[in-house]
């Protein structure tokens, strides 16, 4: 305490550096977010136990195989993305209609957790082309886009 007294203007100026360093650090980590958590934070811990396997993907490929000229089923965080390029000779009603087997293969669980895109287009000019479907998780019934 005594040193402080007889030597104010020194210890003034460490207490303003310490000060000014601290607020230099907390205004560089307000600037610079240094979170490295995935771009989706905590909103993808639901499906840490409920993963979309390969054979799943493969599987939910499969069920348009009939009618479908390639299919590609990606995963992003809670959602499951579905392109299908038809067949020339589809018609939406039809694979509207396949779409509802998704349901079949993917389990409760799972359901209860992704979203599920399906977008239907063909290779050929159509013009009731594009379709898209959404299934929310939980619901039973996907919504389309509307009709051309």
């Amino acid at each position: 305490m005594e040193f402080i007294k007889n030597h104010k203007n020194i210890s003034s100026l460490i207490l303003i550096v310490i000060l000014g360093i601290i607020t230099l650090l907390y205004t560089r980590n307000l600037l610079n977010n240094t979170d490295r958590e995935a771009i989706y934070g905590t909103r993808t811990k639901a499906i840490e136990n409920v993963k979309i396997s390969n054979n799943k993907e493969d599987q939910l490929g499969e069920v348009f195989s009939d009618i479908d000229e390639k299919t590609t089923v990606t995963e992003q965080g809670k959602i499951i993305e579905i392109v299908v390029t038809l067949k020339d000779n589809i018609k939406g009603k039809t694979a509207k209609e396949k779409a509802a087997d998704i349901k079949k293969v993917l389990s409760n669980d799972e359901r209860k957790v992704y979203d599920v895109q399906v977008f239907f287009k063909k290779d050929k000019k159509d013009d009731s082309f594009p379709i898209i479907g959404y299934l929310h998780r939980g619901k039973d019934k996907f919504s389309w886009t509307r009709d051309r």
